[in-house]
């Protein structure tokens, strides 16, 4: 087997596990780099073209942490940056969800929500096997509900995690400016243009997971924490 070939089965193992390939009524499903982009969660109801009106629930259990709060406040604070105007009504607790399938572009937050649970399991996916400084934040599609679910094996880690997808997208970590740096969609496309070219091609290319590590800081003294310029992490 030459080299080339092994690129190509290496690449398709990586969509496997971080992208999805499809075509039909799937590949309508939420991809990590359509985020805050104009038509799925930014609606512009007037035809004027502006953003006016985010389709969007965040979802925490009945009896969150202070985590789980700060990081739903922080989510909604960001998605309402991207609209004229403000929604101040789209954090709610489990309970108050009376049909999940009928929700638009649901974010769960942390593995404690039921729905969380029912979604990992039908993944098969063990949040047990995140490590303390790990997260995951991944797109589903659930009893005709498409969204996003974070995830982590510490709540300080998602905390972080939550920030380093939401308050940065569309760029994979360092934000250069919306014209330059990596970004997920721009992923998409060289990825797809790159299996195109190998003779691989795919209808669609989505990004449908990622999996954050931090530098972990067991190991630093209290009092150096706020030095720690490291602490920012990186993508896996």
């Amino acid at each position: 087997m030459n080299l080339k070939n092994k690129q190509i089965i290496f690449l398709l193992a990586i969509i496997s596990i971080t992208t999805f390939a499809t075509s039909g009524l799937l590949a309508q499903g939420l991809s990590l780099s359509q985020l805050y982009q104009p038509g799925k969660i930014l609606l512009d109801s007037d035809g004027d073209g502006l953003v006016d009106r985010l389709e969007l629930t965040i979802i925490i259990p009945d009896n969150p942490t202070a985590v789980e709060i700060s990081l739903a406040s922080e989510l909604a604070a960001r998605a309402n940056l991207e609209s004229l105007a403000l929604n101040f009504d789209l954090v709610k607790k489990e309970s108050e969800i009376k049909n999940f399938s009928a929700l638009a572009n649901p974010v769960l937050i942390g593995s404690n929500l039921n729905w969380s649970k029912k979604i990992l399991k039908d993944k098969k996916i063990d949040p047990a096997w995140l490590k303390s400084n790990q997260g995951m934040v991944l797109s589903f599609s659930y009893q005709g509900a498409q969204g996003l679910l974070l995830l982590a094996g510490s709540e300080a880690t998602l905390l972080q995690t939550g920030r380093a997808y939401f308050l940065r997208w569309p760029y994979f970590w360092e934000v250069w400016g919306r014209e330059s740096g990596y970004t997920f969609l721009k992923f998409e496309e060289d990825l797809g243009n790159y299996l195109a070219e190998a003779g691989a091609k795919f209808p669609k290319i989505m990004v449908k997971s990622l999996l954050y590590s931090f530098p972990p800081t067991e190991l630093i003294p209290a009092g150096l924490n706020s030095l720690n310029f490291k602490n920012s992490g990186e993508i896996t």
